[in-house]
């Protein structure tokens, strides 16, 4: 979240919580959440599921969304930290966040011509692993749609 500075929560009268945060731009304006692009929304939520709940397993659906590219890499990061401590399943369609993943931890779920579920491991595939020697990136593979079973 790179223009936000500091993050507040705060008790209303009816028990209810408001969150609230202030930007670098303003030194002394909150303003709540609702205010916040979703991408920041999001972030926040990533940082929460990662580091604040304490459970063995979370399933994220598309944490890239309306997230700004240059952001991606950092989600990625904090996946693969958060990772050591539990089991994260995340699912997606953002080619960016494919190519920032770890080859042997992507799955790719595809429908077969009886339209049954097929799960794919790009990274046992040897057509795959010669693409990727010859410089072609798992991320252009996918938006080419070369990875299915």
């Amino acid at each position: 979240m790179p223009f936000v500075e500091e993050l507040t929560l705060r008790k209303n009268e009816d028990k209810s919580l408001s969150l609230n945060f202030r930007e670098k731009y303003t030194s002394d304006t909150y303003f709540p959440i609702s205010f916040a692009s979703e991408g920041t929304i999001i972030m926040i939520e990533l940082v929460v599921a990662l580091y604040f709940e304490e459970k063995p397993l979370t399933i994220i659906e598309e944490p890239a969304r309306s997230m700004h590219p240059s952001l991606i890499s950092r989600v990625m990061d904090m996946l693969k930290e958060a990772s050591e401590k539990k089991q994260i399943i995340v699912t997606t369609h953002n080619s960016e966040v494919v190519k920032y993943a770890d080859l042997e931890d992507l799955l790719f779920i595809f429908r077969d011509k009886e339209g049954f579920s097929t799960i794919s491991k790009p990274g046992e595939k040897e057509g795959v692993k010669t693409f990727l020697k010859n410089e072609i990136g798992i991320e252009e593979l996918y938006i080419q749609n070369l990875l299915e079973v």
